[in-house]
């Protein structure tokens, strides 16, 4: 909700990685779901497991053309990174 989408990528991708592949590699940044978990130290943690593979992006402070770069930009970061993980 809000100024957030958010974005649920396969389960066998990690969004913290993805995060510091996207940054380094594309200057693409978002908050990895696993930043945003209520309960991060619970050992039955359903939430965690199912959130580690999402994003949340925010999308308030920017205009109509900066957001299609951005969009452009996230998903060839995403595609770029799927090949180095297969």
């Amino acid at each position: 909700g809000g100024y957030f989408i958010w974005v649920k990528f396969p389960p066998t991708i990690n969004a913290d990685e993805f995060l510091s592949y996207s940054t380094e590699n594309y200057g693409v940044r978002f908050m990895a779901g696993t930043k945003t978990n209520p309960f991060p130290n619970d050992e039955d943690d359903i939430i965690g497991t199912a959130i580690k593979s999402c994003a949340r992006i925010c999308f308030a402070d920017l205009n109509r053309k900066d957001l299609r770069k951005g969009t452009e930009t996230f998903v060839e970061a995403f595609q770029s990174y799927i090949t180095t993980i297969e």
